[in-house]
């Protein structure tokens, strides 16, 4: 599971589905919440509040 300030970056498999802005970037998880099977992780990519995105946590891979 990922934690608040993890840097993360969407797997390859799933870039296809996603606007071109965010196909390379690393992100930061600010907000994570979780039930018993599945995790879902806002990922803020700048220093803007309002530049994130909800992902499940299936489709992130965490950044060294």
């Amino acid at each position: 599971m990922f934690q608040l300030g993890d840097k993360v970056c969407v797997k390859a498999e799933h870039k296809k589905e996603l606007f071109d802005r965010y196909r390379a970037d690393i992100g930061t998880v600010v907000i994570e919440q979780h039930t018993k099977a599945k995790q879902w992780c806002r990922v803020q990519f700048s220093n803007s509040m309002l530049d994130y995105e909800d992902y499940g946590s299936w489709r992130l891979k965490l950044v060294g």
